[in-house]
């Protein structure tokens, strides 16, 4: 989850806002908008949950791809 409308971001959070940005299945099988969260069909999330390794502290990087490199 990325913080969002929580301190040290915020002082107080605003109501209704938001909390987070979080990694999630689509709601419907063709896809779907969010609210700022990155979602993926069901394979692609499974594929990508068993590929991450919790022992390495992995990261989600939401950046153009001409500037992945700063992280």
């Amino acid at each position: 989850m990325i913080t969002y409308n929580m301190p040290p971001n915020v002082p107080t959070p605003i109501p209704n806002a938001g909390s987070g940005i979080f990694l999630h299945e689509f709601r419907v099988s063709a896809g779907n908008a969010t609210a700022g969260c990155v979602s993926l069909a069901h394979d692609h999330l499974v594929g990508v949950l068993n590929w991450l390794d919790p022992a390495l502290s992995p990261r989600i990087v939401l950046s153009p791809y001409a500037q992945l490199e700063r992280y």
